[in-house]
């Protein structure tokens, strides 16, 4: 495994269903029925109108009402996640949930992650988006270094790995250079007709 990773700078990580056994913004939902039971009528009637682009600014403004203690975290990756960073790697949350509750969350960790990306505005960080995110992200470091180092030469194509879950994520596997996965021989066979084989696996959450 560790031989794989030396080319490799860049780590980003997947929330729900990978870093935590829950889906946040729904954990965050039922905090705001006894919280917030105006606020959480509101998310409900988005949700059904079909207008849930328009939680995520909700939900990002209640992330406080999350209590990350109840989350069941995946061990073997947070222990991985913690080795990989020690070796000098950039470890990143990216999420489709809303950003401000994974802020709160990599605060709970200790800043276990060196950067964040998640959903705000009209931005649903998931699929083709996340993956421009992370694009995003990295050439905007790549070029800072450059600058710090007086070397604008250099290209930004830098490969990164990921660390996902679902089926929502087969689009950031395929423009990664490093994939990896949280789930079970099914989902892993699932994805092999996608072409997507997975070079590092992690035990899927129990039921």
């Amino acid at each position: 495994m560790i031989s794989l990773m030396i080319d490799y700078s860049y780590i980003f990580v997947d929330l729900d269903g990978t870093l935590v056994k829950q889906n946040v913004g729904f954990e965050l939902f039922k905090a705001l029925i006894f919280k917030c039971p105006f606020v959480a009528l509101k998310v409900q009637l988005n949700f059904l109108m079909n207008r849930k682009m328009l939680n995520i600014d909700i939900l990002n403004k209640y992330a406080m009402y999350l209590n990350f203690a109840k989350l069941d975290f995946h061990a073997e990756l947070v222990n991985f996640i913690k080795c990989e960073k020690k070796r000098g790697k950039k470890i990143i949350l990216a999420t489709g949930s809303p950003i401000k509750i994974a802020e709160r969350l990599n605060i709970y960790l200790n800043n276990l992650f060196d950067g964040v990306i998640g959903s705000h505005g009209d931005l649903r960080c998931v699929s083709e988006k996340k993956l421009i995110e992370i694009n995003k992200y990295i050439n905007k470091r790549s070029y800072v270094q450059n600058i710090e180092h007086d070397d604008l030469s250099k290209s930004y194509n830098v490969q990164f790995m990921y660390i996902g879950n679902s089926n929502q994520d087969i689009t950031v596997w395929e423009g990664a250079g490093l994939c990896a996965v949280v789930g079970d021989n099914d989902f892993k066979s699932r994805m092999r007709l996608h072409n997507i084989v997975f070079d590092i696996e992690f035990a899927p959450f129990p039921y």
